[in-house]
C-alpha cells in the first residue's frame, strides 16, 4: 500500500523500539534512521553547499514559507536543485512558521512550491496545536490539518506526500490517526508527527499536556499503534535523536547546525553543546572532550588544529560547521550499524549518560521494558542506570 501519498517503508532490523529500514519515495530511497540537515534562508550558498558536500550528506530539507516569503533572489532554490541531485530533500510546508507569525498560506501555495522543486517528500501544510490553547481550538487545527491533507491529495499528480498528525494525548492521536486512515483507505504507510518542539523546550503551557515525558508516551503510543509505519519527528535533532530513535522515531530533522556554528558551538557525540573560548555561562570543552575533539576524523579537524576553530571569523565558523555536521551524520551511521548489531540500547545508554536527557532516557527505558520489547536479560534496568 502507500500509493495515493507515494510513500513505501520497508523494514529491515528491529532493536527494542528502534529500526533500520528503507523509505521509497517516488523518484529514489532513503535508509532509515536519517537526519534532515535544514537550510537556511539568510546564510550563504557556498557556506551550506561546502558544508554538506564535504560531509556526504544524505538528506537536507528546507521550508516552503521560508522559500515563499524569503528567497526574493531565487538563491535558495538553486542551492537546493544543486544539493537535490546528490542527496534526498525533504520541503517542509512551514506550517509552524505561519502559526508563529500569524501568516496565511494556502495548500496550493506549498504544493506549487513543492511540485516546481521536486523534492523527495513533500510535507504537507499543517496546524501545529498550542499547549496553552483549549482542547476545543487544538481540535480544530486538527480538524484543518485534515483537511488541508485532503486538499494536497486531490492536487497532488506527483510527489510523495507526508501526512502529519498533531495530538497530546491518546484521544487526540486515535482520532487524528483514524481520520488519517479513513482520507487514504489504509493505515499510513509514513506520517510525520508535530507539535512536539514546545514540549522539549518546556514552552509557556508545556507542563499542562505532560512536558518532556509526554514526548516519549506519544512516541511510543504511535509506535505501538503504527508498528510499519514511518514514522518521521519534527524539529526534535540534536542529542535528543538519540532519544527518540530509542521510542521508534525513523527520521528527524537538525535544523540548528547553521546558527550553533556562529555562536561558537562545538558539538561531540551524545555531548551537549560546548564551546571552545570561555563564555560566561557557557559549558567549555573538558580536557577529555578536548581530547576527543583532536581525534576527530572530520574534513576539519583533519586540516586544522584546535586554535582555527576559536575565533568569530568567517573561516573558524565554517569549520565549526564542517565538524558539527559531521557528528550528526556519522552518528546516523553508528545508529544503523548498533540497531543491525542488536546493541543500540547499549550504544545510546553509553552517549547519553552524562547528558541531560539521561533522566528521561531511564523513563522511555522503564516504559519499553514493561512493554517486553527487550529480551529476557534486559528485564532489570541495569547498570547504565
Amino acid at each position: 500500500m502507500g500509493s495515493r501519498i507515494q510513500l513505501y517503508f520497508t523494514k529491515y532490523k528491529q532493536d527494542g523500539f528502534a529500526r533500520t529500514g528503507s523509505l521509497k519515495t517516488w523518484r529514489r530511497e532513503i535508509s532509515t534512521p536519517t537526519i534532515w540537515f535544514g537550510l537556511s534562508v539568510i546564510e550563504r550558498y557556498d557556506f551550506q553547499h561546502t558544508v554538506l558536500s564535504v560531509n556526504n550528506a544524505e538528506c537536507f530539507l528546507a521550508n516552503a514559507y521560508d522559500l515563499l516569503s524569503q528567497d526574493k533572489n531565487g538563491e535558495r532554490r538553486r542551492l537546493i536543485r544543486d544539493l537535490a541531485t546528490k542527496m534526498c530533500f525533504k520541503c517542509d510546508s512551514g506550517g509552524f512558521q505561519t502559526t508563529k507569525r500569524e501568516t496565511k498560506l494556502t495548500v496550493k501555495q506549498v504544493y506549487s512550491l513543492q511540485r516546481e522543486l521536486e523534492c523527495d517528500i513533500a510535507v504537507q501544510l499543517d496546524f501545529p496545536l498550542n499547549p496553552q490553547a483549549s482542547r476545543e481550538s487544538n481540535r480544530t487545527k486538527i480538524d484543518r490539518t485534515l483537511k488541508n491533507l485532503e486538499e494536497v491529495l486531490a492536487i497532488n499528480d506527483k510527489l510523495s506526500i507526508l501526512p502529519v498528525i498533531h495530538g497530546y494525548d491518546k484521544k487526540m492521536l486515535d482520532y487524528a490517526l483514524r481520520k488519517v486512515g479513513d482520507i487514504l483507505g489504509h493505515d499510513p504507510p509514513a506520517v510525520g508527527v508535530g507539535s512536539l518542539v514546545p514540549l522539549l523546550m518546556t514552552s509557556k503551557g508545556s507542563g499542562r499536556v505532560g512536558g518532556k515525558r509526554r514526548v516519549i508516551d506519544t512516541l511510543i503510543y504511535i509506535r505501538q499503534k503504527l508498528p510499519e509505519t514511518f514514522l518521521h519527528v519534527f524539529g526534535a535533532g540534536g542529542t535528543m535523536a538519540y532519544l527518540i530513535t530509542f521510542c521508534g522515531a525513523d527520521s528527524f530533522d537538525y535544523v540548528g547546525w547553521v546558527q550553533k556554528a556562529g555562536y561558537g558551538v562545538i558539538q561531540l557525540p551524545g555531548v551537549s553543546d560546548r564551546f571552545i573560548s570561555k563564555r560566561k555561562k557557557r559549558k567549555t570543552l573538558s580536557e577529555e572532550e578536548k581530547k576527543k575533539l583532536l581525534e576527530c576524523a572530520c574534513p576539519a579537524c583533519r586540516q586544522y588544529s584546535l586554535s582555527a576553530f576559536q575565533d568569530r571569523s568567517s573561516h573558524a565558523r565554517l569549520l565549526r560547521a564542517i565538524h558539527n555536521v559531521y557528528v550528526y551524520q556519522t552518528e546516523i551511521w553508528r545508529i544503523r550499524e548498533s540497531i543491525k548489531e542488536g546493541t543500540f540500547r547499549e550504544f545510546v545508554f553509553e552517549r547519553l549518560k552524562n547528558s541531560v536527557w539521561a533522566p528521561l532516557l531511564r523513563y522511555a527505558d522503564t516504559q519499553l521494558v514493561r512493554l517486553g520489547a527487550y529480551p529476557s536479560r534486559y528485564k532489570k534496568i541495569d547498570a547504565y542506570i
